[in-house]
């Protein structure tokens, strides 16, 4: 089995990481458990009955774990897994497989698949496990596995009908702000100004359409900005917003695993505002549909 034994971010980043895993898992025939997502858990269908977050799930049980149940879980894992590595038991019980910051894990790669084959379970810390080609081989077992239940669902399908009623162009926009004021510096930090200057751009690139935008924001925000523009903010909360960018024709937004899982799960392109210098070509995106 292959076990996340230490959490890695938010939920965007600890989407990412469990689905590279679970393709891993599929491709080498084993199991899968992360509960290092307890604090995420009880929003998928996948997960929200299950203690330890297996894949596929392991519990026939319809009720969820209390969070406590899940927090205890989660930490006893993480101290099993430092406490072998500071005796340095780093093959047995377990095989233990760290990546410090800045290195990678080919997932598909015949190292770590010697590791998968070595008959022991496996405690995974580190961020950059990956392998692009075995996460698109299984990308539907992910995708089902990592439905929201039904509650969110529910609220994400009426948005997207009330979106796309007076619209034939629906563009998501992740306007992260809050967290992005002091990441990296302010790098990816854009104020509200600056997004409604690349939403009329936008726009502008698509005369003949009737374009509405989804606007997804973790700040607050002048509704006056994006005067001008049919502009429909998120459900604001966590999930939703994210499963509701799945839904657009296409989103933009600055880098944010947030945005990419969306762009995955949804299966829509994704527009990564690296500058508010550079102009986003949003017709790249609808040439690619034609084509």
């Amino acid at each position: 089995m292959i076990i996340v034994a230490r959490r890695f971010g938010q939920l965007g980043n600890r989407l990412i990481l469990s689905s590279h895993l679970i393709a891993a898992a599929r491709e080498y025939g084993v199991g899968f458990a992360n509960p290092s997502f307890a604090e995420y858990a009880h929003q998928f269908q996948g997960t929200a009955n299950d203690l330890w977050c297996r894949f596929p799930s392991g519990s026939n049980s319809s009720r969820s774990p209390i969070h406590r149940q899940r927090r205890v879980l989660e930490k006893f894992v993480e101290r099993v897994e430092k406490g072998f590595w500071s005796a340095r038991l780093r093959n047995f019980p377990y095989r233990l497989q760290r990546l410090q910051d800045g290195d990678t894990c080919d997932l598909a790669g015949e190292e770590f698949a010697d590791v998968v084959r070595g008959g022991r379970s496996i405690l995974i810390s580190g961020w950059q496990y990956r392998s692009q080609t075995l996460l698109e081989k299984y990308g539907h077992e992910i995708r089902q596995h990592f439905r929201i239940i039904e509650k969110h669902r529910r609220t994400v399908d009426a948005l997207a009908v009330e979106l796309r009623r007076d619209a034939d162009l629906v563009v998501g926009i992740h306007m992260r702000q809050g967290d992005y004021e002091f990441w990296r510096g302010g790098k990816y930090f854009y104020s509200s100004s600056q997004y409604a200057t690349m939403m009329h751009n936008i726009a502008d690139q698509f005369p003949t359409r009737k374009i509405a935008f989804l606007l997804c924001s973790n700040g607050k925000f002048n509704h006056a900005d994006f005067n001008g523009l049919k502009v429909r903010p998120g459900p604001g909360h966590l999930v939703e917003d994210m499963y509701s960018l799945a839904e657009t024709d296409f989103m933009v937004g600055p880098p944010s695993t947030y945005t990419e899982w969306a762009s995955f799960y949804g299966q829509k392109p994704l527009l990564v505002m690296n500058s508010v210098e550079v102009p986003i070509d949003a017709t790249v995106v609808t040439s690619r549909a034609a084509a």
